[in-house]
């Protein structure tokens, strides 16, 4: 429900490009492998 209500204030906000957020646990191994590969950590720990 929260990832929901997260989507629905993305859609309706006035930011000026698209943001996707999405359940990593739920994401193709294939796509966390390439994410991990070439990611950047810009915080630390749990949210």
């Amino acid at each position: 429900m929260a990832l929901a209500l997260i989507n629905l204030d993305l859609e309706e906000s006035d930011l000026p490009f698209r943001v996707d957020v999405s359940v990593w646990s739920q994401l193709p191994i294939s796509l966390r492998q390439r994410v991990n590969r070439g990611h950047m950590a810009l915080c630390q720990g749990g949210v």
